[in-house]
């Protein structure tokens, strides 16, 4: 695959391990943090860092891509004048959330966290930052100091959060972290930035005209994506307003427990589908970007099957180890919030419309896409209530989501993933899943979660007699594109491939063989 292939293998892979890293950490945290809050302190927690976290892409307006897929590029004008934009409308947002941060709790039916909204709107400018920062340096190819840092601001924030809880200072003990921590990711990244980039932003700043063509051209790019924005500005903090209203404390703090868990599986499908997205943009020749889009989708869907299936087999048995008896609905949430990922079967079309350049069809999705889900998070929420209601909101929205944006890619770039490919890269989580979930009814949670061991290798197994040598060997080509990548899994995947090498050569199978090529 060339630079696509190494581009992707390291963003895949730091991104990986970066975000392992971070949400152990994190993992560790929140086991201290829930059991000492216990659900209602640490449900107050989630009231007041939804609206922030949902709020962010209004400050965002597609600048991320934008800034991700024409650094990656070397086109740094472009890139540089949608960070400066972008730092701007961080600002503005900042002030207007402290300004209405009083008519935020009465809407939230507790009056009492106004005291609060002080640190909620720095942890907002903090996030938001960051977020700018992390596109920023990974456009560069940083990869390693991306995640490096990710690493170290989930290990700062815990740290001083749990210290703080202990010393008292409750529920605004987590807020507090938070801040810390984003700001000192936010401001490292930003004098690597900075640093590796000054030239490029002195000639920018001097030279006015360009500064001015730039934010222009950055405009105009990002025309076809502020329709989706605003309403997905609207519609993301109206569904968190309608959960946190319609719901008490105890079950959001359930929700934040499942939340926690579900941060492994979401910051998994997020790096896989950016990596993804880093890899193609890399390139600019059609054929090589479909190609990439169409492997790319059946590897996705791979790993993101074998965490999704993972969770939803020993989500039971892994809340009570972790969170105790307290959190008693934690589990049934997290199986929910792990279907939703599932529908990345689907394709990973979002990032092959990044790749060609198609904000107007990103807008279109969004568009359409957010006032459904609106309305199904009204429905759902008022019969269901506001966890319960918001958590089937998520799963109709994810699904409704990956099937309107497979149908519209196809039929504007007649680009389509290769849906039965991505079906059986599907299978061994599947059949993995079916095999061990019996054993976990009948074994005390401790013991049970062992069989995370039998689950794995039984995926290995399945993967190499579902998938194809040369799907392996390419697996393993793209690999080597990185070192480290390289030396963590080249072995595991020549023992895949020699174990399908070996499936193979018997008889039934080579027919099998025959008969689907």
């Amino acid at each position: 695959m060339g630079i696509v292939g190494k581009r992707a293998a390291s963003s895949i892979f730091y991104g990986v391990t970066g975000s392992i890293a971070s949400t152990l950490v994190a993992f560790a945290g929140s086991v201290v943090l829930a059991r000492l809050l216990g659900p209602n302190y640490y449900g107050l927690v989630y009231a007041l860092v939804a609206l922030p976290q949902s709020l962010v892409g209004l400050v965002d307006l597609g600048l991320s891509g934008i800034i991700v897929r024409y650094g990656s590029r070397n086109e740094w004008d472009t890139a540089l004048s949608a960070a400066f934009l972008r730092t701007t409308l961080v600002i503005i947002m900042t002030t207007a959330f402290l300004l209405l941060s009083r008519y935020i709790a009465y809407v939230f039916k507790r009056p009492y966290i106004i005291h609060y909204m002080l640190f909620v709107t720095l942890y907002f400018f903090a996030y938001s930052l960051a977020l700018m920062m992390e596109a920023l340096v990974g456009a560069l190819g940083l990869f390693r100091v991306t995640n490096a840092m990710i690493v170290t601001r989930t290990t700062v924030r815990v740290s001083i959060a749990i210290v703080l809880v202990i010393l008292g200072f409750g529920a605004i003990s987590v807020i507090i972290g938070l801040i810390i921590g984003y700001l000192l990711e936010a401001s490292v990244l930003a004098s690597i930035a900075i640093y590796k980039l000054r030239q490029r932003i002195i000639q920018l700043i001097r030279d006015t005209k360009r500064l001015s063509r730039g934010i222009r051209e950055v405009i105009v790019k990002m025309m076809p994506l502020i329709a989706n924005v605003v309403v997905s500005s609207i519609v993301s903090p109206v569904i968190s307003t309608l959960q946190i209203r319609y719901s008490n404390n105890e079950l959001l703090g359930n929700f934040n427990v499942s939340s926690n868990i579900a941060a492994i599986l979401d910051r998994i499908a997020n790096t896989v589908s950016g990596g993804v997205t880093y890899g193609i943009t890399a390139s600019k020749d059609p054929d090589t970007i479909n190609k990439s889009f169409i492997k790319g989708s059946m590897y996705s869907i791979l790993i993101i099957g074998f965490f999704s299936i993972g969770a939803l087999v020993f989500a039971n048995k892994l809340t009570a180890v972790l969170y105790g008896s307290t959190y008693k609905y934690a589990y049934l949430m997290l199986m929910l919030q792990s279907v939703t990922l599932l529908g990345a079967v689907f394709g990973q079309n979002t990032s092959f419309l990044w790749a060609v350049g198609d904000t107007r069809l990103i807008g279109l999705l969004g568009v359409i896409n957010a006032p459904v889900s609106l309305g199904a998070a009204v429905i759902l929420i008022m019969k269901f209530g506001g966890v319960w209601g918001s958590l089937y909101t998520f799963i109709f929205s994810s699904y409704f989501g990956n099937i309107l944006s497979l149908i519209l890619t196809y039929k504007v770039h007649k680009a389509l993933p290769d849906l039965k490919s991505n079906l059986r890269a599907l299978v061994p989580s599947l059949l993995s899943g079916a095999i061990i979930y019996p054993f976990t009814l009948f074994l005390t949670p401790k013991i049970s979660l062992l069989l995370a061991i039998p689950y794995t290798l039984l995926f290995a197994l399945f993967t190499a007699l579902f998938l194809r040598a040369k799907e392996i060997n390419e697996l393993i080509r793209v690999v080597a594109a990185d070192r480290m990548l390289s030396l963590i899994l080249r072995k595991p995947l020549l023992l895949i491939l020699r174990i399908n090498t070996y499936l193979y050569n018997m008889g039934w199978l080579q027919e099998r063989l025959r008969y689907d090529e």
